[in-house]
């Protein structure tokens, strides 16, 4: 089995460029084994953030208390990720490197998010963002043509249609380690179907 860095980010908002992640959670898993997880709290001034996007995520100052500054978030991503280079690529030049698999939720967006956060500190992203499995996509194609499909094809939806719990129920869905695991749960739903 391939391993697989299951991943989700929560945001001051929907501009990878402008806004920041606020949160980062990852389960890698090898099948479905889990072989690590790690969730960080990221520090970011509240007065630059979207407010709709920081009651979303249900931000707190105090949950905030601990946050590591952004720059330390990196390193102990990219560290996270290092660990897990299975797949090989090569450089438009030729030659070789290695990324994580990575996984998530409608992923191209924490991907934008993953890359500028990693380009504003000059550091190379080791995780195949460009290729990233996707669970929305993964419904789509399974659900679609259901006698009555989803009404719409957001996680919290899709779990529910799908009868799967999150720990916490639905109202902890938007914190990054819960919002991983449903994921995790809904991509083994749907490959079993």
């Amino acid at each position: 089995m391939a391993r697989i860095v299951w991943f989700d980010t929560e945001t001051t908002g929907l501009d990878p460029v402008r806004h920041r992640i606020i949160q980062f959670a990852a389960v890698v898993t090898n099948g479905a084994d889990v072989l690590e997880e790690m969730e960080l709290k990221i520090q970011f001034d509240p007065d630059q953030a979207d407010k709709r996007a920081l009651e979303v995520n249900h931000y707190s100052p105090e949950d905030w208390a601990d946050a590591v500054p952004e720059i330390q978030a990196v390193h102990l991503i990219k560290r996270l990720l290092d660990r897990y280079r299975d797949v090989e690529l090569r450089s438009r030049g030729g030659n070789p490197y290695s990324v994580a698999r990575v996984a998530g939720h409608n992923v191209p967006f924490d991907c934008n998010f993953m890359r500028a956060t990693f380009k504003r500190h000059s550091m190379f992203l080791p995780a195949d963002v460009f290729r990233p499995l996707d669970t929305l996509q993964l419904a789509l194609w399974k659900l679609h043509s259901e006698p009555v499909p989803p009404p719409d094809y957001k996680l919290e939806t899709l779990l529910r249609y799908l009868r799967i719990s999150v720990n916490g129920g639905s109202d902890a869905l938007h914190d990054a380690l819960v919002d991983v695991y449903g994921t995790m749960q809904l991509g083994l739903t749907l490959l079993r179907t």
